[in-house]
């Protein structure tokens, strides 16, 4: 999963020139950063609908060879 760089120190800075006080401002940039393990990117989705389109197109294959099979006698 690709996830854009979080520069945390530049968010640090930023929040303490609005007003906070620099542990506070280092805990949210931190804490930030650490959720966004949990981001799904739209490149995650593209891949995921990727990979289920491939899986129905080899069970739709599949279902028709084992209903060929069955049709033939050959189980």
């Amino acid at each position: 999963m690709a996830i854009t760089a979080f520069d945390t120190l530049t968010v640090s800075k930023d929040l303490q020139r609005a007003g906070l006080e620099q542990s506070h401002a280092e805990a949210i940039a931190l804490a930030i950063k650490q959720s966004q393990g949990d981001l799904v990117t739209k490149q995650d989705i593209a891949l995921l609908k990727s990979g289920l389109d491939q899986l129905r197109s080899e069970m739709k294959i599949g279902i028709s060879q084992l209903k060929s099979e069955i049709r033939s006698g050959n189980n």
